[in-house]
């Protein structure tokens, strides 16, 4: 099954650094990142928390010049500990480097290298289950949620179990966050 979904995110929280943060010299990361919040809090009264990167959105921000000096003091720790800095401008910081293959057979990222996301998790959305067929004697019933059945083989002798599960994330309150190009 294949879905496209649109999930009404407005144009303006799409946002576009002031300075791409791949010029490590002259942009600012920190700027970006309280205006984003700004933003979000303006539009849904909820002060985001979090924030999520891909590795090379991290190393934009630690080879920044402005970041460094504005962190210089406060970061070693972080830095030494985990090698990301986990805090900027309130937001805990997470780099998330997961992928899928696409239907060409391409790596894709969930988080490509150019997106640094602001979110307010609390109330952003939720997880709608969907339906799953489990056999029924001859025939199939559909249920909703997790699932589990086994069965038999003969041959080989075997008895397999499956267990199931079907959603999609549902984003319910697209202004409490930014999608920002940073690259």
């Amino acid at each position: 099954m294949k879905l496209k979904v649109d999930y009404s995110i407005d144009s303006d929280h799409k946002a576009t650094a002031g300075t791409l943060w791949s010029t490590t010299a002259s942009a600012k990361p920190l700027n970006d990142i309280l205006e984003w919040k700004k933003l979000i809090a303006r539009d849904s009264w909820v002060t985001p928390r979090n924030a999520y990167c891909s590795s090379q959105g991290m190393i934009y921000l630690v080879e920044n010049s402005a970041v460094q000096t504005l962190l210089q003091y406060t970061v070693g720790n972080q830095l030494a500990e985990s090698g990301f800095i986990t805090r900027l401008g309130g937001l805990d910081i997470t780099v998330y480097d997961v992928s899928y293959v696409d239907e060409s057979g391409t790596v894709q990222y969930f988080i490509p290298d150019d997106k640094f996301i602001v979110v307010a998790k609390e109330g952003l959305g939720k997880a709608f289950t969907g339906p799953q067929d489990v056999p029924a004697g001859d025939g199939v019933r559909t249920e909703m949620g997790k699932v589990s059945y086994s069965w038999a083989t003969k041959d080989p002798v075997d008895t397999w179990i499956k267990v199931a599960d079907s959603y999609m994330p549902a984003i319910q309150n697209p202004n409490q966050l930014v999608i920002g190009t940073i690259a």
